[in-house]
């Protein structure tokens, strides 16, 4: 089954598709199906639930299943349960559909909940149904439009705001910050602390930001470009106060570095740069959760959240227990499928 063939099949059945994803409700229950590879080889279902699910209700629920369909926990989060079917060929949606209706049911005797409160704002009186986060949850329509609408038009003012010069100079400005702590306590105490280097690639992103830089996929080559600077930069730092320390004297910059070449080889240099380098690979790969958050992702999230945006018009204020939904109306092509 490819791609394209689970969104016609997922889009026949009423659901809502988005990003290899499909959006539904079963038996009042709001899914996420999510289709692994292309030709799709398994697929992923997700229930976002009000409170802990009990242990007793999740083993039967994983007996009712007889093994037809995998039950977990994503991440270990207790509140987002999801089962799991693998297989390439057509029968895949049928068998996923029978766990699902298993699951339903399971839940729905059980008296199993799903949240009660907005996703959003936090209040009850929900009328939809959108993906917030990790799961499909009952949402207010006017929540989620005034959030969607009101971050893509940030995402595309701050896309037409800014400079990537201005930004690349923040970025030089912020990484040489950022290298004073290190400097110091290399200097001072004759440490090097890991955390201090992983402030470099952070503060470069910071002072990018800071000087109105042009957000877009340039961000992140610039930060680990500037962070590589900056490592030669404390290598030269602590060779110049080195000499000072040794000879009692300031020299001229153009002098250290000539000292430098003279009696540092390549390989000493670059051996003398592996482990704060490590150190700074950590701080990229700690800043780049900051950095995924441009305006790309912004876009993308707020897309994804409008697109599986479900307005159940007519639907009662959601109670503790999940209740049946209404009958869907044969006309009615934005109604999410109910299996049962």
């Amino acid at each position: 089954m490819t791609l394209q063939e689970f969104t016609g099949y997922a889009t026949a059945k009423g659901m809502l598709v988005a990003d290899q994803m499909a959006f539904g409700e079963v038996k009042g229950y709001p899914f996420t199906i999510m289709a692994k590879g292309n030709p799709v080889q398994s697929m992923t279902v997700s229930f976002k639930l009000a409170s802990r699910l009990p242990k007793k209700v999740y083993k039967s629920t994983k007996k009712a299943l007889q093994g037809s369909a995998k039950l977990f926990y994503f991440n270990n989060d207790p509140l987002l349960v999801g089962l799991t079917c693998a297989g390439r060929d057509e029968g895949l949606w049928n068998r996923i559909f029978a766990a699902m209706d298993v699951v339903a049911q399971e839940f729905f005797e059980a008296g199993v909940a799903i949240p009660q409160q907005c996703a959003l704002c936090k209040n009850a009186g929900c009328d939809s149904l959108a993906y917030i986060g990790d799961g499909y949850v009952p949402v207010h329509k006017n929540c989620c439009e005034s959030q969607s609408y009101g971050a893509l038009a940030e995402a595309e003012a701050n896309q037409n705001a800014g400079h990537y010069w201005s930004g690349i100079i923040g970025a030089i400005l912020g990484g040489t910050i950022a290298t004073i702590p290190t400097i110091l306590l290399m200097y001072f105490a004759e440490l090097i602390s890991a955390w201090l280097y992983a402030l470099i690639p952070l503060g470069a992103y910071f002072g990018y930001r800071l000087l109105k830089g042009k957000m877009g996929r340039v961000v992140l080559p610039v930060v680990i470009l500037v962070a590589i600077a900056e490592l030669f930069f404390v290598q030269q730092v602590m060779w110049y106060l080195a000499l000072h320390d040794a000879y009692g004297v300031w020299p001229y910059i153009s002098e250290s570095f000539r000292y430098f070449s003279i009696y540092v080889s390549t390989e000493d240099m670059i051996m003398d740069l592996i482990q704060p380098a490590i150190f700074t690979a950590l701080g990229i790969f700690i800043s780049y959760g900051q950095i995924r958050r441009n305006n790309h992702t912004e876009t993308k999230n707020a897309g994804l959240i409008l697109n599986s945006l479900f307005v159940k018009s007519g639907a009662p204020v959601q109670q503790s227990t999940v209740q049946e939904p209404p009958v869907q109306e044969p006309e009615a092509e934005s109604q999410p499928p109910m299996e049962d």
